[in-house]
Parts: C-alpha cells; sequence; structure tokens
C-alpha cells in the first residue's frame, strides 16, 4: 500500500496544505525508552541508556540486549539488521551485533585518531562514515577500519554555525543534517551534491531516493533528485515525539508508548 502525500504546487507554495490519511491503530505497546528506530523488516527497536529492546511488526518483545560497563547509548544504526551499530559516545565505543544480538566487533573511535567523533552510521556498501569535528569533514572507514574516502571541507561548502546531528546513508547518498541550515547529501565518494533547507528537524529517513522528515507536526517526503516536496498529517489528538514509516506502516512514539498505524 503506497503512502499518500500532497504534491506542493511551485505555484501554491504560500498555501497551507494538509493531506487527511486514514489510519487504523493495529498495535500498541508502552516503552520507557526515549529513542526508537526500525530496520528494513518492520521491526522495532528502542533504547535508552545501556539497553536496547526489538519488538516484531505486531509490538511484541522479541529480544534485549544490555551492556552498562560502556556509558550511556546514544544511537543504534538498524539499517542492516544483521549488521546492528550501537554507538556509546561517552568513551566513543563502538559495538556490531548480529541478528541475535550477539557481538561480532567492537572499536573505539579514540583508537582511530577520532576522539571527538559524536557521530556515526553504517555503510550498506560496507564499513562506516563517520563526521570528525575537528577536520570538518566526513571520513569513510571499511571493515578493517582503514580511511578510504573522505569529504568536501564542509566549511568550502558554507560557513557552518552549529555541528551536524544526524548522519545516515542510505546506500546511495550520505546525509547529514545540520541545525539552523538544512540536510546537506553527498555520494559515495564524498562528494557534495546539494543541501536540502530543512533547517530544524526531529529525525529523518530516506525510502526509494526521497527523504521522510519529521520537524515535530508533520512528515515532509521530500526527493533528492527532483526536490519535489510533499507532507503527511499525522494522526489526530496524538502527540507525536517521533515518527517512523515502514511498508504499510506508520510507527509513532508518544507518551511512553509505541503506536503502529496502518494507513490508506
Amino acid at each position: 500500500m503506497k503512502l499518500k502525500f500532497l504534491i506542493l504546487g511551485f505555484c501554491l507554495l504560500t498555501a497551507n496544505f494538509s493531506l487527511a490519511q486514514n489510519y487504523t491503530l493495529i498495535a500498541s505497546f508502552e516503552s520507557a525508552d526515549t529513542n526508537f528506530t526500525t530496520d528494513p523488516l518492520s521491526r522495532i527497536y528502542t533504547y535508552s541508556s545501556g539497553n536496547m529492546i526489538r519488538y516484531s511488526p505486531a509490538g511484541k518483545k522479541e529480544q534485549v540486549f544490555s551492556v552498562y560497563n560502556r556509558g550511556a547509548l546514544g544511537y543504534i544504526d538498524t539499517t542492516d539488521p544483521l549488521k546492528i551499530l550501537l554507538f556509546y559516545p561517552d568513551h566513543g565505543d563502538v559495538s556490531i551485533l548480529d541478528a541475535g544480538f550477539s557481538e561480532n566487533v567492537s572499536f573505539t573511535l579514540p583508537g582511530l585518531g577520532l576522539p571527538m567523533v559524536q557521530l556515526i552510521c553504517v555503510s550498506p556498501r560496507e564499513g562506516y562514515w563517520v563526521y570528525d569535528p575537528a577536520q570538518r569533514k566526513l571520513l569513510k572507514f571499511n571493515e578493517q577500519l582503514v580511511n578510504v574516502a573522505e569529504s568536501t571541507l564542509l566549511d568550502r561548502v558554507e560557513p557552518l554555525k552549529a555541528d551536524p546531528n544526524i548522519l545516515m546513508d542510505s546506500g546511495n547518498w550520505v546525509l547529514l543534517h545540520v541545525p539552523g541550515y538544512g540536510i546537506m547529501i553527498f555520494d559515495q565518494y564524498g562528494t557534495y551534491f546539494k543541501t536540502i533547507r530543512l533547517a530544524d528537524i526531529v529525525s529523518f529517513q530516506v525510502i526509494s531516493g526521497r527523504i521522510l522528515a519529521f520537524d515535530g507536526n508533520v512528515l515532509r517526503r521530500i526527493g533528492i533528485n527532483d526536490g519535489i516536496s510533499e507532507i503527511m498529517v499525522m494522526p489526530k489528538d496524538v502527540d507525536v515525539e517521533g515518527v517512523r514509516v515502514v511498508e504499510g506502516r506508520l510507527i509513532i512514539r508518544s507518551q511512553n508508548q509505541i503506536s503502529v498505524y496502518s494507513y490508506e
């Protein structure tokens, strides 16, 4: 089932747009964790402190991973459910888990000469991307942790007044969000492509070459290549704190609860 969005025509950019969706609540469960994400198999992951929990698409708890000797768990990347990245920013620790939550790889970013790095993600084409604030650029490392690519200096594109806060690799593009500026897009070799001006967003994901960005109120879908922008209105009377879209499902976090909706 395809998600319906309203295309913002170039001649109507000053108007207010809303697109009513028909939502059906199909599952919900309580979660005290403040962060969540999904994987390509529509499974849901919540995490905070030293815990990560995986739920089925229907909201059934499947597995728990807990480590408390590395500091707070700051970020997880489930782009590849066979290679789940956990990042502990207090000490720059990185752990790679398999689908059964067994640790296959661990390393530290300070050990790679990157003591200031706070952003890392998995590359579907092997290895990892990081943003190094000391060098003001993206760096790519292969599975052997050898630096194999790097981006243009960010300040050569635009003098930035804030540090980036979200990094992801969609498979074709590497995306870096800078608060107050937008999402900077690079190719797989680190060459700068363009910036999409979404100054302040809570989260984003990429599906089929389009960015789905949540700003706290609506979900915007923007084509990376064509720039066409559309919006989706959230369910009524729901205090949305975070949102993800998976196949045929809209997953919302609100008030210590994760809710799964179907839509049409």
